[in-house]
């Protein structure tokens, strides 16, 4: 088998990355701008991104797990959790003097006791809970229970930061409702001794529709999908933002079925004319959602062709009308650019009523991530 060929491969655009976090930079400044790349990376594969970043400036990344953290040790940047860490993983992050969570004082003095007992400090952020749900000290109680976490024994508690579970451009009242919250806690906690080195708030959607989430008393923004080039449902996408990925595999096969023909299990696509059939060797097994069968479009030679029958494991066919000299081998685009075609993330996601962040995390292991730019 020759090396480099692939059957399906994730093509990402490093460049079009560097292109997003440069303009989110400016963007938010006078912010630092975390680089989210927890669930590697959205599925894009966090090392080689990361490089990008730190290769255009950026100082800091952001992380869902203890052992995502892990993995980014040798970048030279600052590596932080945002998400639950547990007591077996501390002893590795607090070694490794990677920035924790601190969601409560049970887990503030869990920190502290493991960092006494390795003769370290750990830092932390601390984590406001203003209406996400899931995790962090609410904020009703935060001038309770803040400074006592930052009077804990071996932990600088050195950030503050709330989550938006409502940051698109059209929930405002909420958003600002939220920003109005931690602001007033950081006020408040300040007005008692209590300072943080970092104060942060906004996601992806919040930096591009709420600019006074990267202004006083916040510092720095987290920046996640949109480095990815996808917004989320129901967003506008900025001018300037670049899709990063593209999904693709080539036919497995062409071939003219008769009409009358039903294509894919449970035949539930039937040929009503003679038609030419590609078959394209990646299914549901590689990410393909079942969701497109009969219902989405993959690119070839930059024209559009309808996806037939329902997707299967390996598999997933197309009606190659519109494309009468397509041959085996020919690389065929699930989603992204071909030419100066397009099929966007979106169009799964709306296929498949989920999200853009869903469409590209579930593209499977097995897929090779291949970079280019």
């Amino acid at each position: 088998m020759e090396r480099d060929f692939a059957r399906v491969w994730l093509e990402v655009d490093l460049s079009a990355s560097r292109n997003n976090f440069t303009h989110i930079r400016e963007q938010a400044s006078p912010c630092e701008v975390l680089a989210v790349l927890k669930a590697d990376g959205y599925g894009l594969g966090a090392a080689p991104l990361a490089r990008a970043f730190v290769a255009e400036g950026a100082r800091r990344i952001g992380v869902a797990t203890a052992a995502e953290a892990m993995k980014l040790l040798d970048l030279g940047v600052q590596i932080q959790v945002m998400s639950a860490v547990f007591p077996e993983e501390l002893d590795d992050l607090i070694l490794a003097g990677v920035e924790l969570p601190v969601t409560d004082l049970e887990m503030a003095e869990k920190i502290g006791a493991a960092a006494r007992r390795l003769g370290r400090t750990a830092r932390g952020h601390m984590k406001l809970d203003t209406g996400m749900g899931r995790l962090g000290t609410i904020v009703e109680k935060a001038l309770e229970v803040v400074p006592r976490c930052c009077a804990v024994e071996g932990l600088d508690v050195i950030g503050i930061f709330a989550h938006f579970p409502m940051s698109c451009e059209h929930e405002t009242a909420y958003c600002v409702r939220q920003l109005g919250l931690e602001k007033s806690a950081i006020a408040a906690l300040a007005g008692k001794g209590v300072t943080f080195a970092w104060r942060h708030a906004a996601n992806s959607d919040a930096i591009s529709h709420f600019p006074e989430a990267a202004r006083e008393p916040f510092n720095m923004v987290r920046a996640g999908i949109t480095l990815h080039g996808l917004v989320d449902v129901g967003e506008s996408a900025p001018p300037w933002l670049r899709p990063v990925a593209s999904f693709r595999s080539r036919l497995a096969a062409v071939r003219t079925l008769p009409a009358g023909r039903t294509i894919g299990y449970g035949g539930t696509f039937r040929l009503d004319r003679p038609t030419r059939i590609g078959t394209i060797a990646a299914g549901y097994a590689d990410g393909v959602p079942l969701a497109i069968s009969n219902n989405a479009d993959v690119l070839l030679a930059g024209r559009r062709c309808p996806v037939v029958g329902r997707v299967s494991m390996d598999y997933t066919t197309v009606d190659l009308t519109g494309v009468p000299d397509a041959k085996p081998g020919d690389v065929v685009t699930f989603f992204g650019r071909d030419g100066d075609a397009e099929i966007p993330a979106m169009e799964w996601a709306l296929a498949k009523r989920t999200h853009p962040y869903d469409i590209i995390c579930s593209v499977s292991p097995r897929v090779p991530r291949v970079y280019v730019g």
